[in-house]
């Protein structure tokens, strides 16, 4: 190696584009360019959480959502009834109460979900260090993709033929208090 120097004697090698002026001083001084708030960062969760909790406190939203959650599930529950929601007279906490019906099935579901997301991507990581993994992991993408399409357009479907039918044909009929409750002037 006479005459040629290695990589580690020469120093770090300048990163093209970026400017060359430093934040401080020394070795391990932070380029002006390298900023984390640049426009070459990726997307991520933690970004995006960060982002939105610059405008909603988190435990706002989740009163909130548990307050939506309580008031839709009461509601819905007091229709079926035949009964007004605000005869029952319930203050923000009834609703808040409540709200643990309504949401132990969603949080539930999301929590699976997130643990078979994490599932499939150790699976797909250590398939992808194989040839033949990576082809069962881009044939699994494809027909996930097509699954998916799938699926979203015949819920689409079912929920506009559904709520069409159910509404013209007058199934919802059950929930009007003259199904219910007799009126007092039969007897």
């Amino acid at each position: 190696m006479s005459g040629q120097q290695t990589g580690a004697a020469r120093g770090p090698l300048p990163i093209r584009g970026k400017p060359q002026v430093s934040a401080g001083s020394g070795p391990s001084a932070r380029q002006i360019g390298d900023t984390p708030g640049g426009s070459d960062s990726p997307v991520t969760v933690r970004g995006i959480l960060e982002n939105v909790s610059l405008v909603v406190a988190p435990p706002t939203l989740v009163v909130a959502l548990a307050f939506w959650f309580g008031w839709t599930f009461t509601n819905a529950r007091s229709a079926y009834f035949g009964i007004d929601t605000s005869t029952l007279d319930f203050s923000a906490t009834d609703y808040l109460l409540r709200s643990a019906d309504a949401m132990f099935v969603p949080v539930a579901v999301t929590l699976l979900a997130i643990l078979t997301a994490i599932m499939v991507h150790g699976l797909v990581r250590h398939a992808i260090h194989t040839s033949r993994g990576r082809n069962a992991v881009a044939r699994g993408a494809i027909g996930g993709a097509i699954l998916g399409a799938v699926l979203t357009f015949f819920a689409v479907w079912a929920m506009s033929h559904v709520v069409a039918t159910s509404y013209s044909e007058g199934k919802l009929r059950m929930t009007t208090s003259e199904t219910i409750l007799p009126s007092r002037t039969e007897k």
